[in-house]
């Protein structure tokens, strides 16, 4: 009927609040569906160029067609919701819920913590790296497949420079825990790279004690 119609949710990526998009959906659960964007007709004024080519295949951010300022009112009204809905205070205006989210000075080069992961078993995507197995982050839609990721541009620039070095370590700890799996019989197992931009350096140690600034502390 049209009111169920009208109650009916569509979950599209990255489609932007206010747009007219074309889809195409994909599958139906009982109070709503979801779909792949096709076209955007009608263009919201927020949406801007991604900086990253791997944005839309990549999994590791989803709001970098979404203009930096939006990003983060769009990210405090989605937290805002999720604990209206979840925590039954719809009653509550949204902006007593959450505080507005605290947005960095830089749009991109602002994260100080990268973890990218790699399989047990590693796939080598051929020579234009060099013949390094896949190092990055999961696919959009996926928790099974890994997308290779040779740089990441919301990343602090010192991350991207460790970043080269911190694969090749690590391709090199992949094929060494292939062989010792092969000879044992048994299943190689993946794992996750850390690289923690600090105030001494880049560090990559899980235990290691770093010191950090965090505004004026």
């Amino acid at each position: 009927d049209k009111d169920a119609f009208d109650k009916w949710v569509v979950m599209v990526p990255f489609a932007l609040p206010g747009e007219v998009v074309k889809v195409r959906i994909w599958n139906n659960h009982a109070r709503y569906s979801r779909a792949d964007l096709v076209s955007v007709v009608v263009r919201s004024s927020a949406r801007v160029e991604p900086r990253c080519s791997l944005h839309g295949a990549c999994g590791g951010c989803q709001y970098q067609h979404l203009r930096y300022s939006e990003q983060l009112a769009f990210k405090t009204r989605q937290v805002a919701e999720l604990l209206a809905r979840t925590g039954k205070l719809t009653k509550l205006p949204l902006d007593r819920l959450v505080l507005p989210a605290v947005g960095s000075p830089k749009a991109y080069g602002y994260r100080t913590k990268l973890t990218p992961h790699y399989e047990g078993s590693p796939r080598f995507e051929g020579s234009p790296r060099g013949g390094l197995p896949v190092i990055g982050f999961h696919a959009h839609d996926s928790k099974v497949k890994l997308l290779d990721v040779v740089r990441c541009d919301i990343a602090s620039d010192a991350i991207n420079a460790a970043l080269p070095e911190a694969r090749a370590s690590a391709a090199e700890l992949i094929r060494r825990k292939a062989s010792v799996a092969a000879v044992a019989g048994k299943r190689p197992v993946g794992g996750t790279l850390l690289l923690r931009d600090t105030r001494d350096g880049v560090v990559t140690e899980q235990q290691m004690q770093v010191r950090e600034t965090v505004n004026n502390l």
